[in-house]
């Protein structure tokens, strides 16, 4: 009956048939009585049960036997409604007994909801409704129970809460999970469900111990994609055909956090050929699995080893092993840490420098094994190395002995000898020295440089151009002593020819050929041809030539021509020429020698232009070898007359 149409009614009775006091009202109805106050009618307002339900908006539950199983940790919501009967009320929920929660109907329903399931929200709830009318309130009855259950999941026996012994909770207890079918998809729903990470590891036959009271699952087979372990395919809740002896167990990756990478040795900057130890630590280990450690330098893996919670990694250094170092752990199905700290290491190995010198001034040249460097001069020895470290200092080593040490400037060093003496002789040598992180590394020593000191060359030099000069002044001399001689000598022979020419002219003036005496004016070296003599008639040590007349006849003299060995000038006279006459004739005769008879031929006047009349004579000369010329007469009676060249020089 609405209530409408229930006011109405009890208007109609009130005014019209009984009198006030004689309406009685219960609690869930009107009784109507007469005038005598005799009740004759009873009107009834009977509420209807209200329903119950519940509702998991993450679906993080199943439904049980009795009842929905929620998860803990996860939020579930009751839902209490009626059917329409009165407008407005409100329900209440009840735990047990007592009201836990009242919300005001809407649309005739209200909604409690738990965003966070624990243990305490178990129990058997139920709703009842309540309305006012005509300024009383009106109660239904109670709702069916829900049993509301919170199942939970938990680690024992581990070292944390991410690994151990998988027990779950339910009907307010905690039992054992049989490891029948137990493996990685299993231990990765409890990993997820536990927010523990990864699986790394199920384990079996109770690894983490033995565990008591009930078994409420076996046979379970996850696809690993469930919310919850009692999500997964299971014989029941309660149900299984184990022992303790086969508890399963999990370990989870949890939080992996990130290792710690420290340097046991002394320093991060190490020699070439030093041990360093680096140690990579886990903050977490997990429940005794071995985990993989790994090195990396500058990015790259360079040794690996396992172990539960941390490792060591020896190294022997060398220059390869210099870098910026890190660790990292993982553990299977790819689960890594993140990165550790780096620590850098330096290699103070440096790089052999180099050695070369310098003559400002050039006095030096290069020899076999080095620079000869002239004494007296400077010279300079320079070092230098690559950059690798800033500043440091150059040694300059004699043999095995320290001369000088320099600062670097700009990577090298500059050893200068400003003269050159013959104690800076020796084999030179650099060493760089550089302070690194408070540690002080030397380079190997650099190539030898082999510095010979030796003698100026200028006063050798001033010596030899003195001597030389000494000697061109000599020849000087000698050659100018040499030309005066020669023009001495040429003067004589001029002057000689010169009187003999004038004594056999004035001699032999009155036998002159007429044919000739209208010339006796003309120039005398006009009629005369030069005589060639052969080398073997000519004596040349002695400057005469060998005489083929008899001893009584006629003696040569001469006069070589410039240049020519075989081209004489002869003068031919007698003693008793030079006896009987105080002038020479005025005509000569030319003679020649014949290389073939070694003879000479004497013959008259033959004048250059005639090659023909000389050979006349001289074939009429080996008629009369032993015949004097006479001046005028011919060669058959000219015995008396000299015969004199007319050629010059």
């Amino acid at each position: 009956m609405c209530l409408s149409k229930f006011h109405e009614v009890r208007r109609f009775l009130l005014t019209r048939f009984l009198p006030i006091n004689c309406l009685k009202v219960d609690s869930n109805s009107y009784n109507i009585r007469n005038q005598n106050c005799i009740t004759e009618h009873t009107l009834m307002l009977n509420l209807q049960q209200p329903n119950i339900s519940h509702s998991a908006p993450d679906g993080w539950f199943v439904v049980g036997s009795q009842g929905p199983v929620i998860t803990r940790g996860h939020s579930f919501t009751i839902i209490c409604s009626t059917e329409s009967q009165y407008p407005g009320g409100s329900f209440h929920l009840f735990r047990g007994s007592n009201i836990t929660r009242s919300e005001s109907a809407v649309n005739h329903s209200s909604s409690f909801s738990f965003p966070e399931a624990d243990y305490s929200h178990e129990g058997n709830y139920s709703c009842v409704y309540e309305v006012s009318v005509s300024s009383r309130s009106f109660r239904s009855s109670a709702s069916e129970l829900l049993l509301i259950t919170i199942t939970g999941l938990r680690l024992v026996s581990g070292s944390d809460s991410c690994c151990g012994r998988v027990e779950v909770r339910y009907n307010g207890q905690w039992g054992t999970v049989c490891d029948d079918d137990w493996d990685m998809n299993d231990t990765a729903v409890v990993c997820r469900q536990l927010q523990c990470g990864s699986a790394i590891s199920a384990t079996h036959s109770a690894t983490f111990g033995q565990g008591s009271g009930s078994i409420w699952l076996d046979d379970v087979e996850c696809s690993g994609s469930e919310g919850t372990l009692t999500q997964c395919s299971h014989r029941g809740l309660g149900k299984h055909d184990c022992n303790h002896g086969k508890d399963a167990g999990v370990v989870c990756s949890g939080e992996v956090q990130m290792p710690t990478l420290s340097l046991t040795s002394t320093y991060v900057v190490v020699s070439h050929g030093e041990n360093i130890q680096f140690r990579c630590t886990t903050p977490k280990p997990r429940c005794n699995v071995n985990a993989e450690f790994q090195l990396f330098r500058n990015g790259l893996s360079v040794s690996s080893q396992t172990h539960v919670s941390s490792v060591t990694f020896n190294h022997n250094v060398d220059v390869s092993h210099q870098g910026t170092y890190s660790c990292q752990y993982s553990y299977q199905n790819n689960i890594k840490s993140p990165l550790s700290n780096t620590v850098i290491i330096t290699v103070g190995d440096l790089q052999q420098p180099s050695i070369l010198h310098s003559a400002p001034d050039g006095q030096f040249v290069v020899g076999s094994q080095g620079p000869v460097i002239t004494r007296g001069h400077s010279f300079t020895i320079i070092c230098s190395t690559e950059s690798q470290y800033p500043g440091g200092s150059f040694h300059l080593f004699r043999g095995s002995d320290i001369t000088r040490s320099e600062s670097a400037v700009n990577h090298s060093a500059s050893f200068f000898f400003p003269e050159a003496d013959y104690s800076h002789e020796g084999n030179y040598s650099c060493v760089y020295e550089v302070s690194v992180s408070s540690r002080s590394f030397r380079s190997s020593a650099s190539e030898l440089l082999l510095i010979t000191i030796t003698a100026s060359l200028l006063p050798v030099i001033g010596a030899a151009v003195s001597a030389v000069l000494l000697l061109l002044s000599v020849l000087i001399v000698i050659v100018i002593l040499l030309l005066k001689r020669r023009q001495k000598q040429r003067n004589t022979e001029s002057k000689m020819k010169s009187s003999f020419r004038k004594g056999a002219a004035n001699s032999c003036a009155g036998a002159s050929n007429q044919k000739r005496g209208n010339k006796k004016n003309e120039n005398h070296e006009a009629d005369y041809e030069n005589l060639e003599f052969n080398d073997k008639n000519v004596d040349l040590e002695t400057k005469s030539v060998r005489p083929a007349l008899q001893p009584d006849g006629p003696r040569l003299f001469y006069v070589p021509r410039a240049g020519l060995r075989a081209n004489f000038h002869v003068i031919v006279q007698t003693r008793d020429w030079l006896r009987a006459s105080k002038r020479p004739a005025r005509k000569a005769f030319s003679v020649s020698v014949s290389s073939s008879e070694r003879a000479f031929s004497a013959a008259g006047t033959v004048p250059r232009s005639s090659a023909r009349n000389r050979l006349k004579l001289a074939t009429k000369h080996r008629q009369n070898t032993s015949t004097s010329v006479q001046p005028g007469v011919g060669m058959a009676n000219c015995s008396n007359c000299s015969v004199a060249d007319s050629g010059d020089d």
